[in-house]
């Protein structure tokens, strides 16, 4: 196993001046996404406070993704990748964790572990952007969320660990060497944005319904997809419970499926256990209580 520890510590980053540039630069944002006229808009699509709420939403979550590794180190440098990376892009971790050399290389239950953790911290994500962007309807829509973070947290936790396992795990001291990768939040809130479009297109020109347009682009990014479906949300739409918490579980679904076909071309019947079971149980529950909320 690798046990490299990381090489800058986290006090010597508050001596750089890139720490600070990042700080000062992603509290600016922030500020202005507070003082900006709402009002105001980019090409009559899309409000320029929204766009500035997002930078500043994807450059803070950058932040605790940079805290998170210096606190845990690179020694468990695979679980780090798990819980970090899901909250840029689980499916890229997916993709990468599940491709052949990884999967030859980690024991069934660290690889799973590292898998959940992906998409633990790709939910508290959409935790954030709920309520960051429905703060009023957080419990209504939240709950799907909430309870698939339960079940995969307890089988992370439930599954059992052997010392003896072998793993080779990536060092990321170059992905979290500054706070914020400012490319990498911008090339994500582009996804965003690309995304408030395909919805619309989807919805408007070939009227395809929005809970099955939020579904089949859940299967590529799902934080990404919530957030753009929320923005996409008349104020009457975001007022409506059942049709946010119908969302939210399009997503789920969507997401859920595009991660159990990734486990499933890897032909690893363990893993179909450990990731697969919890996430398909947790969505079928999800949609049972919503189905009995709606019926009584």
């Amino acid at each position: 196993m690798n046990t490299t520890s990381h090489h800058t510590t986290l006090p010597s980053h508050f001596k750089t001046a890139h720490f600070w540039f990042d700080i000062v630069v992603l509290c600016m944002i922030w500020v202005a996404a507070l003082w900006v006229d709402s009002g105001l808009r980019l090409m009559d699509f899309i409000s320029v406070a929204l766009i500035l709420k997002l930078v500043g939403l994807i450059g803070l979550l950058e932040v605790v993704g940079f805290f998170v590794l210096h606190s845990l180190g690179v020694k468990r440098g695979l679980l780090a990748q798990g819980l970090i990376g899901g909250f840029i892009s689980s499916t890229a971790v997916f993709v990468r964790l599940t491709a052949k050399p990884m999967r030859e290389a980690i024991s069934s239950r660290r690889l799973a572990r590292a898998l959940l953790l992906a998409v633990l911290s790709m939910l508290f994500e959409c935790l954030i952007i709920l309520y960051t962007f429905v703060p009023q309807q957080i419990l209504t829509y939240g709950w799907p969320i909430g309870l698939t973070m339960l079940v995969i947290g307890l089988t992370v936790w439930l599954l059992p660990n052997n010392p003896q396992e072998s793993t080779q795990s990536s060092i990321l001291e170059k992905s979290f060497e500054h706070p914020v990768v400012w490319l990498r939040v911008m090339r994500f809130s582009l996804v965003i944005v690309v995304l408030m479009w395909l919805i619309r297109f989807l919805n408007d020109s070939l009227h395809l319904p929005i809970l099955w347009s939020t579904f089949l682009l859940a299967s590529f990014e799902a934080h990404a997809v919530l957030a753009a479906t929320l923005l996409n949300l008349s104020e009457s739409q975001v007022n409506t419970g059942q049709l946010g918490l119908w969302l939210v579980i399009m997503v789920s679904l969507g997401n859920t499926v595009s991660k159990s076909i990734l486990v499933l071309r890897t032909g690893n019947r363990a893993l179909y256990l450990y990731v697969i079971s919890p996430l398909m149980a947790s969505v079928a529950a999800s949609v049972l209580i919503a189905w009995l909320m709606a019926s009584y």
